[in-house]
């Protein structure tokens, strides 16, 4: 089991995405994250929690012990950035009465990968989105929420849409099974690209910043010419949304079709 410990993004904004499980499967708690033992033949529920693949105890077992949802009551989502990370998942739940009882398992995406938003959070980082890629094979995470965890976390997402994985992409856990009805958070704001207008890949974010204030220099302006001054500037919503509208300006915005509408991806428009 890992103790909490871990900064969230929110309060440490240099660290998003954050720290991702070490395990391909665990359970997040408010005080612990459970290892869970994936099976190639027993249903999510039946997963054995411990420190052995001959734990007594399954899944399910563990969540209904705890007065929490059993696995056949949850809705998986997609967790394309830091809503895979322990403290992150903590930190956005925390506003509910019930203690946070979250499974989260690896799953293996075709048809995605993992882009950059373009635009900056509140906490002054620069999220992830998800990208069209016919030919990309991505290692992701999903959460397996409750309706109310899933309401929650929707509150905690106002820059992106609640979406469904769309029907030419798919997604399974890392023993084989496939997850249908998988939702995902795809950004309202489009994604970034290199200079040669291939989507911009997820990096460290004190990297991504310096990339970004080197390649796009009017940036400095605003956003000051290191990764803590520009947390430090994007405090202020003018700031970020000046920055929104400079990657807009330099060409490297694009926007993708994750709700079934058109398909692929575009230029977004000044």
């Amino acid at each position: 089991m890992t103790p909490v410990g871990a900064l969230d993004p929110i309060s440490a904004p240099l660290t998003y995405p954050g720290a991702a499980p070490d395990d391909p499967a665990v359970l997040v708690t408010d005080a612990e994250m459970l290892r869970v033992h994936p099976s190639r033949t027993a249903e999510l529920g039946q997963w054995r929690v411990g420190v052995s693949r001959s734990a007594d105890v399954s899944l399910d077992q563990v969540l209904l012990e705890r007065n929490a949802a059993p696995m056949r009551s949850r809705i998986p989502v997609l967790a394309v950035g830091s809503n895979a990370a322990a403290a992150q998942i903590r930190r956005k739940l925390a506003t509910r009465v019930r203690p946070t009882m979250v499974p989260v398992t690896a799953v293996t995406v075709h048809g995605l990968s993992v882009g950059v938003s373009a635009h900056v959070s509140k906490a002054g980082y620069v999220p992830a989105t998800p990208v069209p890629d016919p030919s990309a094979q991505s290692l992701m995470w999903v959460t397996w929420l409750t309706a109310d965890e899933l309401a929650t976390m929707d509150k905690t997402e106002p820059n992106y849409d609640r979406v469904l994985v769309p029907p030419a992409c798919s997604v399974a856990l890392l023993s084989g099974q496939p997850v249908p009805g998988c939702w995902l958070y795809a950004s309202r704001h489009g994604f970034l690209t290199e200079s040669s207008g291939k989507p911009r890949k997820l990096i460290d974010q004190p990297d991504l910043i310096s990339s970004l204030l080197a390649e796009v220099p009017v940036l400095t302006d605003l956003a000051g010419t290191s990764p803590r001054e520009w947390v430090s500037r994007t405090r202020d919503e003018h700031v970020r949304d000046e920055i929104r509208n400079l990657f807009r300006l330099a060409g490297i915005t694009r926007t993708a079709d994750l709700d079934g509408s058109g398909g692929g991806s575009r230029a977004a428009r000044g």
